[in-house]
């Protein structure tokens, strides 16, 4: 929406926050998100017969589901977004279609390796450091 204007802001603004901080960029893009699931409803004239959302985008989802009003979500994002900026020393994550005994193999590889998710569904989650 921004294009290449975006990235002529600045990244420090007049009050000292950094605008790359998701402590601003969570409840900003759920801002943005979240009336917009509305506008949708509006223009189309009906309301969708499921809605869904990943990671920030879940919360967008549920608001347009009316489980709860656009102030709670804020909340929500806003706490999250200060939780996700008080962790350092982050790491990756991969989603991987793997047996669970390939897993294991690829796990005792690498120590700083570790399985966070585990789906009966033959799908697996692994971690790694930041470094990779």
């Amino acid at each position: 929406m921004l294009g290449a204007q975006a990235l002529a802001l600045p990244a420090i603004n007049q009050f000292g926050h950094d605008l790359r901080s998701v402590a601003l960029t969570q409840p900003a893009l759920y801002a943005v998100e979240a009336p917009g699931q509305l506008a949708r409803v509006e223009d189309s004239g009906r309301a969708p017969d499921f809605v869904a959302g990943h990671s920030l985008g879940g919360y967008a989802a549920l608001f347009a589901a009316e489980a709860f009003d656009f102030a709670t979500g804020l909340r929500l994002v806003q706490k999250r977004g200060g939780l996700m900026g008080a962790v350092s020393g982050g790491g990756m994550m991969a989603a991987l279609g793997l047996p669970l005994e390939r897993l294991r193999d690829l796990l005792a590889t690498d120590p700083a390796l570790s399985a966070v998710d585990l789906s009966p569904t033959r799908s697996s989650a692994r971690s790694a450091p930041a470094t990779c």
